[in-house]
């Protein structure tokens, strides 16, 4: 009996390595728009576009730029969690500031993993 049990668990905990038990990475984030470096004016569409992907499932992805932006993607309507086109629209009225900004968009998964990536833009 004791030999069976013994077994078993090394069958269990090499599945376990098999299956890589829980997720270590984090999601993987793909920004399309806007391009590292972009200027834009007053009064341009400022097009905020890429994509998400995770090995498991993404949980949530958080947009944000210093004194320009703070949002996140309403995932609740996504049939499949593990791969996020995102698309959005900000018009730089009157009221932004002109300078440099940076956008970070972080991305968690379901094990909270987490991965930030940025890009620089400018508004003249």
């Amino acid at each position: 009996m004791k030999s069976f049990i013994k077994l078993n668990i090394l069958l269990v905990s090499i599945a376990c390595l098999l299956s890589a038990c829980g997720d270590d990475n984090g999601p993987i984030i793909t920004i399309d728009s806007p391009i590292e470096n972009a200027n834009y004016n007053i009064g341009d569409t400022l097009i905020i576009s890429g994509n998400v992907t995770d090995d498991i499932m993404i949980d949530s992805v958080i947009f944000f730029a210093a004194n320009l932006l703070t949002a996140s993607l309403d995932i609740n309507s996504v049939t499949d969690l593990s791969d996020i086109d995102f698309e959005a629209d900000l018009i730089l009225d009157s009221t932004v500031v002109r300078g440099e900004y940076t956008l970070e968009i972080t991305s968690y998964d379901n094990e909270d993993n987490n991965t930030m990536k940025s890009i620089d833009f400018s508004v003249n």
